[in-house]
């Protein structure tokens, strides 16, 4: 009856240490993932900038240069703007954003500004998207930036908080 207790007891806290780990690599993945939604704005704003490129074509030329959720949000993309189906681009944008969810670990506000920006850069011209892209890459880079800042500090928080759970689960369940 001890060894089972025993066995019980350590596959609590190995569990306990895997959420603490899973949560962390998490937040990593949220990082590495805003970096790569930034860089595809860069290009995307070199492509306006430097060949004086309309939306569609852009996409179309970046979706090559992308891979992981950005090349699916760019092939969902150029496929909604050449169906031309009627809708307005903004609902293309947000169709696309949408198809790409499982995939990406934004939070409420990353999602938001992603999906704003769609509606802000669909209509404009190229200088005023050129400038629409530059606020929302300053975001992106920033919160990028941040979220480097406090990720050492808030793994080792998630790792001690999984190992301290499980260290009193063991505790109250013996």
């Amino acid at each position: 009856m001890e060894y089972i207790t025993m066995a019980g007891v350590v596959l609590l806290l190995m569990g306990s240490n895997g959420l603490g780990y899973c949560f962390c690599q998490q937040k990593i993945r949220r990082r590495r993932q805003l970096g790569e939604l930034t860089q595809l704005l860069i290009l995307l704003q070199g492509e306006i900038r430097c060949h004086k490129t309309v939306l569609e074509e852009a996409f179309l030329i970046l979706q090559d240069k992308t891979s992981g959720f950005c090349h699916a949000f760019l092939q969902e993309m150029v496929a909604g703007l050449q169906q031309q189906d009627g809708c307005r681009f903004v609902e293309i944008w947000n169709r696309a954003i949408l198809s790409v969810q499982e995939q990406v670990a934004f939070s409420q506000e990353e999602w938001k500004l992603w999906m704003e920006l769609g509606s802000r850069i669909g209509y404009l011209d190229l200088q005023m998207q050129e400038q629409v892209l530059e606020q929302y890459i300053t975001f992106f880079t920033d919160r990028v930036h941040w979220l480097e800042g406090q990720e050492a500090q808030t793994c080792r928080i998630y790792r001690v908080f999984g190992a301290a759970g499980g260290l009193l689960l063991a505790v109250l369940l013996l």
